[in-house]
This record gives C-alpha cells, structure tokens and sequence, in this order.
C-alpha cells in the first residue's frame, strides 16, 4: 500500500491508524487514535513522520499518558538560545538608543559652552573698551585738578571703584556746571 506524506496532523492520524489497523497495546479495534512515540512538544520535526506514530485505544492512551505523566521529569524551563539572542539584542539596542541620547546632549551642551565662552570674551572686551572710555573720562574731568594736591588727585582714583561713585561724581559735576561759583 503506498501512503501519501501527511500535510496536517489529521491526515497522519488516518495514515497512522490505517497502517496498523488496530491498537498495538491490546489488540482491539474499538476507538482507535494516533499517539507520537517521540512528543511532538520536544521534536517538532516528526511532528508528521508516520515513523513516530503509534495506533492505541483510547483507554490504552489514557493509561499511557497517566503513567509518564508522573514518570517523566519536567526539564528546567530555560530561555532557548534565540529567545536569550533576542533579549540581549533588545538590551543591546537600549543601551545603544541610550548613548545616542547622551551624545547627543553633550555635543549640544558643548555648543552652549562654545557660544557662552564667546558671549563672555565679547563682555570682556566690552568691558576693557568702557574701562579705557571710564579711565579717559576721569582723566578728563581731573584736568581742573591741575592745580590741587596729588594726594586729592590719588583719592580721586582710589574712590573711583567703589559702588556709586561714578553716580555720585557725575551729579556732583553737574552741579558744578550747572552753579558756578
């Protein structure tokens, strides 16, 4: 008899029961059904192969399901090989997205130190051309001085630092020009 190669598992029961026409255990030939000689849970591969079958009754398939139930150790349940490669790859993935974020927030905090390096050379520049216009100024308005003691010339510059001075010369000149004596 020539026997086509099953395409699901009903068609490999039928071959399985047709080959053997009754059940292997007990010999009867009353509600027969297909059993996997090796488990199709842990060989996949012959999940099909008519070679791994074997016809029993029902109660004959019961009763052997029963025993190696209990006989049977369970294996450890472990990750297979390609569900650890995926979560490593995931991690993996993470922690690339990770370092990108980083990089990327350190090239736009290093853009902000450039540009607050330049911003503060331009203040110091500023600053150094109003401490030259602020010396000059002073010189200026020191001219009428001329005449005075070096010491009030010395006090002059020495005072001109502190917090309102300058606020406080310029309305003390003001006044001078406003009330000539």
């Amino acid at each position: 008899m020539i026997v086509a190669i099953p395409k699901n598992l009903s068609e490999w029961s039928i071959a399985v029961r047709m080959r053997d026409g009754r059940c292997l255990r007990c010999e009867t030939t009353v509600a027969l059904v297909a059993h996997h000689v090796k488990p199709k849970s842990e060989y996949p591969e012959l999940r099909l192969d008519i070679g791994n079958g074997e016809t029993l009754c029902s109660n004959c398939h019961a009763e052997h399901h029963k025993s190696i139930k209990h006989s049977r150790p369970k294996a450890p349940r472990e990750l297979s090989k390609q569900n650890a490669l995926r979560k490593e790859n995931r991690t993996l993935k993470q922690q690339l997205k990770e370092a990108n974020l980083l990089m990327r927030e350190e090239s736009r905090l290093r853009s902000r130190l450039q540009a607050a390096k330049a911003e503060i050379k331009e203040l110091l520049a500023a600053l150094e051309e109003y401490e030259i216009a602020y010396e000059k100024l002073v010189v200026l308005d020191m001219s009428h001085l001329a005449d005075a003691e070096p010491s009030a010339i010395r006090l002059v510059r020495k005072d001109r630092h502190k917090p309102g001075y300058m606020a406080e010369y310029m309305r003390k000149r003001r006044a001078n020009v406003n009330n000539p004596a």
